[in-house]
């Protein structure tokens, strides 16, 4: 596995495609935006002859409507890694959602899966300020406070 790993417009998609047709590798994307099959912009997600041409994982999986999380793009992870060693090819990890990244290095933490289903919104709120006090996330913004406790 190779990752290439930068910030927006640094040229990780052409390198990751240049390689993929040099070496007959698979490529997975490592861009949260890359999953929705309606955003083709703010993200430089491969066109439909690298598609073609190119196996992905990653890209165009769900509809914007559609809830996509860490533990899905490491689900996808491990099917474009099964699938790159069943047939002894390389597998290009591309993008700049670093959580991701890190996620695939260190795993998901068993506290934070565990705690996900069992807190409410006072115990992530009060789980919040113990940890840093200064973060400006509303007590009454559920869809922050989960976001958050999904990353922490």
């Amino acid at each position: 596995e190779i990752a290439l790993i930068g910030t927006t417009a640094s040229g990780k998609t052409y390198i990751a495609n240049t390689l993929a047709r040099e070496f007959n590798a698979v490529v997975l994307s490592l861009d949260s935006l890359c999953v929705y099959k309606e955003i083709n912009i703010a993200s430089a997600k491969p066109s439909q002859d690298d598609l073609a041409s190119i196996k992905y994982f990653g890209v165009n999986l769900l509809s914007v409507n559609e809830h996509f999380n860490v533990e899905l793009f490491i689900r996808e992870y491990q099917k474009a890694k099964e699938f790159a060693l069943a047939r002894n090819l390389p597998l290009i990890i591309v993008g700049g959602t670093g959580f991701y990244l890190k996620t695939m290095i260190d795993g998901l933490s068993e506290k934070t899966l565990e705690s996900k289903s069992s807190l409410n919104n006072d115990e992530i709120y009060a789980l919040l300020l113990n940890i840093d006090p200064n973060y400006k996330i509303e007590k009454n913004d559920t869809y922050r406070l989960k976001k958050w406790l999904g990353i922490y």
